[in-house]
């Protein structure tokens, strides 16, 4: 089951969840996943300056959110913000040029 520190994919035909980017530390936070329009990345939201897999374990929730930039399958994520504010209230969305 998806939750809050987690960004998966559902395949509406097999009911199959297949999971992208998962965080084990239940303080870490992923919001607002948006697709690119062409499918090839994605832009989230995350409680965290960093996300990196030793940090992710030892991260305590109490940084401010930030916008990310990943690639669909979960790989090169790349932070494009700092410190945004302490609470995103609304959705990340693409816009074409």
């Amino acid at each position: 089951t998806p939750s809050q520190n987690e960004i998966s994919e559902i395949d509406v035909n097999t009911k199959k969840v297949n999971s992208i980017l998962k965080s084990e530390n239940p303080k870490l936070k992923y919001a607002f996943p948006s697709w690119s329009p062409d499918g090839k990345e994605i832009l989230f939201s995350s409680n965290t300056a960093s996300l990196s897999d030793k940090f992710k374990n030892s991260f305590n929730g109490n940084d401010p959110f930030n916008i990310y930039l990943m690639k669909s399958d979960g790989s090169n994520v790349k932070r494009i913000t700092s410190n945004v504010c302490e609470l995103i209230s609304y959705e990340n969305n693409y816009y074409r040029n």
